[in-house]
């Protein structure tokens, strides 16, 4: 880990402020650090996810809405009407 001692007698973590009055306690801020950082990773991958799977459902809300607009072509000419007719939307 970066932890270094600083010349007052306290530690840092890398180049930051000689503010820890242990090096446990910088360890232990760094590791805090550490799970914080992966922790946003995580979630920006997440909604990456959450996106994508937005995107999919569009497709297929756009490919049923283009159903319902344009009939449903599954009836056949001179066939009884079906439950996918135009009747039962």
């Amino acid at each position: 880990m970066p932890v270094h001692k600083c010349p007052n007698g306290k530690y840092r973590i890398g180049s930051g402020k000689c503010m820890y009055d242990s090096k446990a306690k910088a360890e232990s801020a760094y590791k805090g650090y550490l799970a914080k950082k992966h922790e946003i990773e995580n979630l920006k991958y997440d909604i990456t996810l959450k996106l994508e799977d937005l995107k999919t459902m569009n497709k297929k809300l756009e490919e049923i809405k283009k159903v319902i607009k344009n009939g449903n072509k599954r009836v056949r000419e001179g066939s009884k009407r079906s439950k996918w007719s135009k009747k039962t939307w």
